[in-house]
């Protein structure tokens, strides 16, 4: 008898203690009123789901996520495909600035998040002082603009990790079919439309399914500069989550959330993946 498959069998042992296991016990759970605070525990049938359903916080905090995911990913790979094709040629310079788009995206977000705080701040942020310093007035980022200054933070730490993404793409093009391009009399714009863009667009694919997966899991930096205000504006459906279940202790509401945030997330991949074969 083969015993290949001893081989993998850490890698078995990995998932089902830490992706199979909690996923089999939150839905069990979802079935559920459990409090851990009180100690109640019984059978509620769909009962969790059908709150969830009638409570508009749950489905703001779905909208909200769900919106800041398509801004953030049109944003950052529209930012990345422009910095990515300015970084292909090769110079000194540019060859120093794809060592430097590394540092933002292995900071720790909290980190981050705490230092654009204090950027950001009403009072004391740099920024409104320099825009005291040229007569202008100062803004309540975090909470007139919570939103953009959420925007703003997450393509400051992602940017440069798809810009790195996609110029490996660019590099890996054969120079013979931009050649044959600039012989046909196409444009820059043409060759990057019509040329470049078709070759990388598996890892287009790739990279809104792995920043689509990251966004619905949005927490910290909404968590340190926000805290999901004003009100329940910029609540992510993963701050939903934590308070519903480390705040309100309602454990089974907040595992149902979760089952319903896992077959949107499911049902999005698949139809992005079919709309891409398709392409």
């Amino acid at each position: 008898m083969s015993r290949s498959w001893l081989y993998v069998l850490p890698a078995i042992i990995y998932a089902a203690t830490f992706s199979i296991l909690p996923m089999v016990l939150s839905l069990s759970l979802s079935f559920c009123n459990y409090n851990p605070g009180s100690g109640l525990f019984n059978f509620v049938g769909l009962n969790n789901y059908l709150d969830l359903f009638n409570l508009a916080r749950f489905w703001n905090s779905l909208a909200v996520t769900f919106l800041f995911a398509a801004s953030a990913i049109t944003l950052e790979l529209s930012l990345a495909f422009l910095i990515s094709y300015l970084l292909s040629r090769e110079t000194k310079l540019t060859k120093v600035a794809r060592v430097a788009l590394t540092i933002p995206f292995m900071l720790n977000p909290v980190a981050v998040s705490y230092d654009f705080k204090m950027i950001f701040d009403i009072d004391y942020g740099p920024l409104n002082f320099l825009l005291k310093k040229v007569g202008l007035p100062i803004i309540k980022w975090r909470t007139d603009f919570a939103f953009l200054t959420l925007l703003i933070v997450d393509a400051w730490q992602w940017v440069p990790f798809v810009s790195l993404v996609l110029l490996a793409g660019i590099l890996s093009i054969s120079p013979a079919i931009v050649e044959s391009g600039k012989i046909d009399g196409a444009s820059e714009l043409q060759i990057f439309r019509y040329l470049i863009i078709p070759q990388v667009s598996n890892l287009i694919t790739f990279l809104i399914l792995f920043r689509l997966i990251e966004l619905l899991k949005l927490f910290d930096i909404v968590y340190v500069l926000t805290g999901g205000g004003p009100g329940i504006s910029t609540e992510t459906i993963a701050l939903f989550l934590y308070v519903t279940a480390l705040q309100s202790f309602n454990l089974g509401r907040a595992s149902a959330a979760s089952v319903i945030l896992l077959i949107f997330a499911i049902i999005l991949g698949l139809m992005l993946m079919r709309v891409m074969r398709r392409r």
